[in-house]
């Protein structure tokens, strides 16, 4: 098995073209969630805020981010973001490390189930979007942050 290392400024791009994507995926998805689906996005969101470690919290992230993006009802549209996404994999899982970015994340993902719900397709579009370039800009801190 290869794995292509990607340096921080292609992370920047694959980060912007990720939050277009779910961003997308959010307008699409609102027309197609109801309360039963929002309440097993919120199932997933309450499992997130009890994952103890980041090996417990990663997968379910990864696997609600995947649902949401599955909700647009574009087959091509899931392939296209999971392949950005499998490309980001370790900067996503170091940009989630610290617990209160865990805590930020988990209150973000409400909104947006919020608003999909809601039936808000723009507004949670642009939640979508700015979740993950939040996620964009913790990996940029990260980066520029002093080393010991």
């Amino acid at each position: 098995m290869f794995v292509r290392e990607i340096t921080v400024e292609e992370a920047a791009q694959l980060y912007d073209i990720r939050a277009s994507l779910f961003g997308l995926a959010g307008r699409l998805a609102a027309a197609r969630v109801g309360a039963a689906e929002a309440q097993a996005l919120r199932a997933t969101a309450d499992s997130l805020d009890k994952a103890d470690s980041m090996d417990d919290y990663y997968p379910l992230n990864v696997g609600l981010h995947r649902h949401l993006v599955a909700l647009s009802g574009s087959p091509r549209l899931v392939e296209l973001y999971d392949g950005v996404s499998k490309e980001l994999h370790l900067f996503r899982r170091h940009g989630l490390e610290p617990g209160a970015a865990r805590r930020t994340s988990n209150e973000q993902h409400r909104r947006i189930i919020d608003q999909l719900e809601a039936g808000n397709g723009e507004d949670a579009a642009r939640l979508m979007e700015a979740h993950i370039l939040a996620g964009k800009n913790r990996m940029l801190a990260e980066h520029d942050r002093p080393r010991p």
